[in-house]
């Protein structure tokens, strides 16, 4: 199931946003925080050439995330940048603009 999460106003829900009544943009800037474990389809990444954790260890670390930055104690961006296992972590986790659909 999708989540959202809105790291600017640190909303979260299960039901996908709706526009502010003034349309809804072309584009949409999509974030992540990539957290792989051992059985992930490549469990290396540009932090770890060889990623040990358990798929349980990755979820616990991802609510601790989630619970960091819903209290206020991280940004979203900051987290992503030290401990995404993806590439994106250079830019706090920033994939980009992208087509909506």
């Amino acid at each position: 199931k999708v989540y959202y999460f809105n790291h600017i106003t640190n909303a979260s829900q299960w039901e996908r946003p709706v526009g502010d009544g003034r349309g809804e943009p072309d584009k949409v800037r999509c974030s992540h925080l990539l957290v792989k474990h051992n059985q992930s389809r490549r469990p290396s990444s540009w932090r770890e050439q060889n990623i040990t954790r358990t798929k349980d260890e990755a979820l616990e670390l991802i609510q601790k995330y989630i619970e960091d930055i819903k209290s206020g104690e991280e940004k979203f961006d900051a987290l992503a940048s030290q401990f995404s296992d993806c590439s994106s972590a250079k830019n706090g986790g920033d994939l980009g603009l992208f087509g909506r659909g």
